[in-house]
């Protein structure tokens, strides 16, 4: 049974979160268990795996949202205690798999340790959470330990500082307001995405709050068949779009207002799959953003619109220190992103184009052109 015929099912026999509730109780109650795994084990694991963003806390639609994925990845088969307990011996063979690749990219003395000099970006921002012993070094054995990592968000005393530097660097004359002109060749290359009304001056309201929603979870704000979205996709994103999917059946259209990105590329694509398989409407108004993995949210509506001023990002990603199109076309990392695009109905000809816009520290702005060259706008037929 695919994902999709399984959300229709259940969203025509039941009401949403009866349905969530029962098949919880359903795996947590039965029988069956993993071969010389002991019940209380198998139990203990299972409830570990409906805990996905690892809080210790078992919400139904994170519950559903395990249960979605576990289901495609047997194909079809019974969830059955053991087919659990295989499938987490392949998802940790495969951890070790990653965590030993990154290993032989960035150990450059073969120590079997990685000192500060050594660590990329991404694993420098997490060092002192992973760093458990505190001697300076990550071990394969540290990281293997790590669970889920919450977001590195800046609190609100941060957020002004960073608010404050901006200001401090732009706003030449000291007006509060911070001018094209003023901006210079930077307009284009960062201020110009906290424009919001589009004038071509930017306030420090307009700065500050695009600097709280790029660090905030996404939320759904629900209001008349429309959920505006602002905030970074996260572990916690696919089931919060299952929430407001059961919980406002009369949603029909995203409205995307500042979505930077994506801190988990997996659950990035469960959400999306949702939305697709919901038949909702997605658009970015003029003076609204998206980019990364929030236009991948964006590609996700079965109709996409976005206003002539609105801003789609694209650019790279980065696999074991190298950008996406540094590998080979087929290179098995590709896939999962070309599956994804296909499923959404994008030819494959935008995936590559997105490899080759910008790199993975950078953003290219897609102009009207490219979005209809590739597909990403979708209007609605006259007839619905």
């Amino acid at each position: 049974m695919t994902t999709s015929t399984h959300m229709r099912s259940v969203t025509n026999g039941m009401n949403g979160l009866a349905a969530i509730s029962l098949a919880v109780v359903f795996v947590l109650c039965m029988p069956l268990k993993a071969d010389d795994t002991p019940e209380s084990e198998s139990r203990i694991s299972t409830v570990d795996i409906l805990d996905s963003n690892g809080d210790g806390v078992l919400d139904p639609y994170e519950a559903m949202d395990a249960l979605l994925m576990i289901q495609e990845e047997l194909d079809g088969e019974p969830v059955t205690l053991k087919a659990l307990a295989e499938l987490e011996d392949e998802w940790q063979e495969h951890e070790e798999f990653e965590v030993d690749e990154l290993f032989r990219q960035l150990d450059e003395d073969g120590d079997g340790r990685l000192s500060r000099d050594e660590m990329d970006d991404d694993i420098l921002e997490y060092e002192e959470i992973i760093d458990t012993n505190k001697d300076g070094y990550i071990t394969r054995e540290e990281m293997l330990a790590v669970e889920v990592l919450d977001p590195m968000f800046l609190d609100e005393d941060e957020i002004k500082d960073e608010v404050d530097s901006i200001f401090d660097e732009y706003d030449r004359n000291r007006d509060g307001i911070i001018k094209k002109r003023e901006a210079r060749r930077d307009w284009d290359d960062g201020v110009r995405e906290l424009d919001r009304n589009m004038d071509r001056r930017v306030t420090r309201a307009e700065v500050m709050d695009a600097f709280v929603a790029d660090n905030k979870i996404a939320e759904f704000d629900v209001r008349d068949g429309t959920a505006y979205v602002t905030g970074v996709i996260t572990t916690e994103t696919p089931a919060d779009v299952l929430r407001m999917i059961y919980e406002h059946p009369d949603v029909h259209t995203l409205e995307l207002q500042y979505m930077s990105g994506s801190l988990d590329d997996d659950a990035n694509l469960r959400a999306c799959q949702y939305i697709r398989d919901r038949g909702l409407t997605t658009i970015v108004p003029s003076g609204c953003m998206v980019a990364s993995g929030g236009t991948d949210l964006f590609l996700s509506g079965r109709y996409r619109t976005c206003g002539d001023e609105a801003l789609i990002g694209v650019h790279s990603w980065s696999w074991m220190g190298d950008d996406g199109d540094k590998l080979p076309r087929d290179h098995e990392e590709h896939e999962a992103y070309l599956d994804f695009y296909r499923r959404m109905d994008i030819p494959d000809d935008f995936y590559w184009f997105t490899l080759e816009a910008a790199s993975a520290d950078d953003i290219h702005w897609m102009t009207q052109e490219e979005l209809q060259k590739y597909g990403c706008i979708v209007e609605p037929m006259q007839s619905e």
